[in-house]
């Protein structure tokens, strides 16, 4: 695909995408989660530690980094800067999709995880680009535990690194303390097992290392070691898809959960667990589609 056609369709997903992503809240009367990030600047701008005026009592709240980022959008009327954020996110996603030369990784967009993401505005999207542009390692200062896994599996960016180094310095500048107080408030979050442990299925993922020299293989068990929640923030999973058959697989499967959700009422009703049904979904298809694949893929 020629570079204009690809910037035509990349900026007409992220159209798309922000402009449901902006419908869906307003309908709603919703926040999404990217307003936790934009709450947080606004109370740096007007001098308010966010940390003691959370946006509600039971909620994680974002670290003073993922503030940064959303500062330039804060002043804007919600939900308008979660339209741009989420329209942003995908088309970026969307171009860097069609730039690795697979053009059927576009089935990403039909996926319930990105759909449950575009939903409730999560960061997931982007930090799914990271995979094929290292610049954005910055992302590791958000939500750690979703960027890791792709930061692990790649070589530095120069940029990626001082741009990290910058807006960590600036975050510090900005609130001394905030490290040392945002651990504190997510322990509770830190209490969410791993999916490698989620019994009986989980350790069966450790057989992704059975493939240990592919990078989608580390992804995948690097991944798995990690703290998360509900499907948004299993999309990067699609990345160990190594050609459209295996991609539609995994899509299908991803969808397993949305029924499921309508008929038990919520995820905390799931029969056996909300963790159980993400391996089961998520996780083992992506681990059937790695073992079946060659040996190593594209370097990292």
């Amino acid at each position: 695909m020629s570079p204009g056609k690809r910037a035509v369709v990349a900026i007409g997903i992220g159209f798309v995408a922000g402009v449901l992503c902006y419908d869906l809240l307003k309908g709603t009367k919703s926040n999404g989660d990217f307003w936790l990030s934009l709450h947080v600047a606004r109370d740096l701008i007007a001098g308010i530690d966010p940390y003691k005026r959370p946006a509600a009592p039971d909620d994680v709240p974002y670290p003073v980094t993922a503030a940064l980022i959303a500062m330039p959008l804060s002043w804007l009327r919600d939900p308008l800067p979660s339209g741009i954020f989420m329209g942003v996110s995908s088309g970026l996603l969307a171009w860097l999709l069609l730039g690795s030369g697979k053009p059927w990784r576009m089935l990403f967009f039909v996926s319930w995880p990105f759909v449950y993401a575009l939903m409730f505005v999560q960061w997931t999207p982007l930090m799914t680009c990271m995979w094929f542009l290292p610049a954005l390692m910055a992302l590791v200062l958000v939500k750690p535990q979703i960027a890791l896994p792709m930061l692990l599996t790649q070589k530095p960016s120069g940029l990626g690194i001082l741009i990290t180094v910058l807006i960590g310095i600036a975050s510090i500048l900005v609130s001394p303390g905030w490290p040392l107080i945002w651990l504190q408030r997510t322990a509770g979050y830190q209490g969410i097992q791993p999916p490698l442990f989620v019994l009986p299925i989980g350790p069966l993922l450790a057989l992704a290392l059975l493939r240990w020299r592919k990078r989608t293989a580390w992804l995948l068990f690097l991944m798995a070691a990690m703290p998360q929640r509900v499907v948004y923030d299993q999309l990067c999973l699609l990345l160990v898809a190594s050609n459209w058959r295996q991609l539609v697989f995994l899509v299908s499967l991803s969808w397993v959960s949305m029924p499921a959700l309508l008929y038990f009422g919520g995820w905390t009703s799931l029969p056996g667990g909300w963790q159980v049904w993400i391996v089961a979904t998520l996780y083992l298809p992506a681990l059937i589609v790695v073992l079946r694949s060659r040996k190593t893929d594209e370097p990292s």
